[in-house]
C-alpha cells in the first residue's frame, strides 16, 4: 500500500507556477478578452447578444439580496424580457434562475457593473479562464512545445467548441472547471483546507459538478485528509445557511425549476437527455463510464495518489444522467483532455494526437451539417459520438500503459 504523502511534489506541473505569475496571466488574458468583447458589442445593435445565460441569474442574484426568492415566476419574467425585448413565445428557450441559491455568491461582485457592460465582462472572464488554463498547461517545463506548435496548442484549446459556446452563451462549465482545478492544485500543495473551501463553489452548477466534490471527499477520507472534507463541509454548510435565513427553504422551489426547465426545452429537442440513456450510444457511454469509474474507484483505495481515474468517470456519469440543451457542457471534458495531453507528452505522437482529438468537435459538426443534417441533430450526434470516444481511448491507452507497467499514474 501506498503511504500518504507528507511534502508537495515539486514536480508536479501544479506546483511550478506561482501565484503572482498566476494572476499575472489572468488579468492579461482578461484585459484579451474585454478587447475582444468590447470590440464586437461596438459592432452589434443588442448588447445581449453575448453571456445571455447569465442575466436571469444576475438578476435572481439582485433579487437574493432584496429579499425576494431567486425562484419567483416574475425574474423570469424580466430576464426574458430583458433577452428577447418582449416575453417569451412558445418554443423559445427559457430563461430561469434554475441553480442552487449558493451561486448568488460567485455572482454578487458583478451587480457593481452596469448592466449594458456585464455581458462582455462575464465573457470576458470566461474567456481569461480558458486562455489562462491553456498558457499555463502549455508551457509548463515538461510539456512546452516549439513556438509554432504552442501557437496552435493556444488557438486549439481557445476554439474548443463545447468551451467557446460556453463562453459566448455565459454558461458555467469554465468556472466549475476553474473551481475544479484551482482545488485540485491546493490539495497537491498540501493546502487542503482552502481546497476544500474552493471545491464548495463547484457545487453551483450540480447538473456538471456534483460528483466532482463527491469523489474528491470520498478519496479524502479514505486516505485521512480530513482537512478538505472540514473546509469543504464547513464552507458549503456556511452558503446554504445564509439562503436559508435569507429567502427559507428553497430546495423545493429549485427541483420545481429543474424540472420545468426540461419540460419547456424538450420541446426545443434537447442535445441530450437521460431517456437516451436507453439507446445503444447511450448504453456504450453509460459502460464505458461505469467501466472508468470502477477502476478508479480501485486505484482511489489502494493508492493515495490523487484519483483522476475516479473523477473521469464521475464527471461523465455527473453528465449522462442531466439534461443538456447545447454542447457547452461538454466541456468539463478538458479535465480528461488536459489530463491526455500531460501524459502523452513524452510520445512522438503526442501533441497531434491531442490536437485532434480537441478538434473532433469541430470536425463531427461541420461534417454532419455538410451532409444536411439539422442542427439539432448534429448536436444530438456530438453528444452520442464524442464522450464514448473519449473514454474509450483513455481505457485503451490506460490498458496498454497497465499492462506495460511503464506508468503508476502519479498525479
Amino acid at each position: 500500500m501506498v503511504s500518504r504523502p507528507t511534502e508537495p511534489d515539486a514536480k508536479h506541473p501544479f506546483n511550478q507556477l506561482r501565484l503572482a505569475q498566476l494572476v499575472a496571466c489572468l488579468s492579461l488574458c482578461l484585459l484579451i478578452g474585454l478587447g475582444v468583447f468590447t470590440l464586437f458589442r461596438g459592432s452589434q445593435a443588442n448588447y445581449l447578444l453575448f453571456g445571455a445565460d447569465l442575466y436571469p441569474r444576475l438578476i435572481g442574484t439582485r433579487a437574493f439580496w432584496q429579499g425576494q426568492s431567486p425562484y419567483a415566476p416574475e425574474i423570469q419574467r424580466e430576464a426574458e424580457q430583458l433577452i428577447y425585448g418582449r416575453p417569451r413565445r412558445t418554443g423559445e428557450v427559457t430563461y430561469l434562475f434554475q441553480y442552487p441559491a449558493q451561486l448568488v455568491f460567485v455572482l454578487t461582485p458583478l451587480l457593481v457593473v452596469p448592466l449594458e457592460w456585464v455581458g462582455v465582462l462575464w465573457c470576458a472572464i470566461l474567456t481569461s479562464i480558458l486562455l489562462t488554463l491553456m498558457i499555463v498547461w502549455s508551457l509548463l517545463p515538461t510539456l512546452r512545445p516549439a513556438p509554432f506548435v504552442w501557437g496552435i496548442v493556444l488557438l486549439t484549446g481557445l476554439f474548443y467548441l463545447p468551451a467557446l459556446s460556453s463562453i459566448l452563451s455565459g454558461q458555467y462549465p469554465l468556472l466549475i472547471l476553474a473551481f475544479g482545478f484551482g482545488a485540485i492544485a491546493l490539495m497537491l500543495n498540501q493546502r487542503d483546507g482552502l481546497a476544500g473551501c474552493l471545491l464548495a463553489f463547484a457545487t453551483v452548477k450540480p447538473s456538471i459538478g456534483l460528483f466532482l466534490p463527491i469523489i474528491i471527499c470520498l478519496w479524502a477520507l479514505r486516505w485521512k485528509r480530513y482537512r478538505i472534507v472540514i473546509g469543504f463541509g464547513v464552507t458549503l454548510a456556511l452558503m446554504l445557511l445564509i439562503t436559508f435565513l435569507r429567502i427559507g427553504w428553497w430546495i423545493p422551489d429549485f427541483l420545481n425549476q429543474s424540472q420545468v426547465y426540461e419540460q419547456i426545452n424538450s420541446s426545443i429537442d434537447l442535445a441530450w437527455s437521460a431517456r437516451e440513456i436507453l439507446t445503444v450510444p447511450g448504453m456504450l457511454w453509460l459502460v464505458s463510464s461505469f467501466a472508468l469509474w470502477g477502476i478508479g474507484i480501485v486505484a482511489l483505495w489502494s493508492e493515495s495518489n490523487f484519483p483522476w481515474l475516479a473523477l473521469f468517470g464521475a464527471l461523465s456519469l455527473n453528465l449522462i444522467v442531466m439534461p443538456h440543451s447545447l454542447e457547452y457542457d461538454l466541456t468539463m471534458f478538458l479535465f480528461v483532455l488536459l489530463w491526455l495531453g500531460w501524459h502523452w507528452r513524452e510520445q512522438w505522437w503526442g501533441i497531434w494526437a491531442w490536437i485532434i482529438l480537441m478538434w473532433i468537435p469541430w470536425l463531427l459538426w461541420l461534417g454532419l451539417r455538410s451532409a444536411e443534417v439539422t442542427a439539432p441533430d448534429a448536436w444530438k450526434a456530438l453528444w452520442q459520438i464524442y464522450p464514448t470516444l473519449l473514454i474509450a481511448i483513455l481505457l485503451l491507452w490506460w490498458a496498454k500503459e497497465k499492462f506495460r507497467k511503464d506508468v503508476t499514474f502519479v498525479a
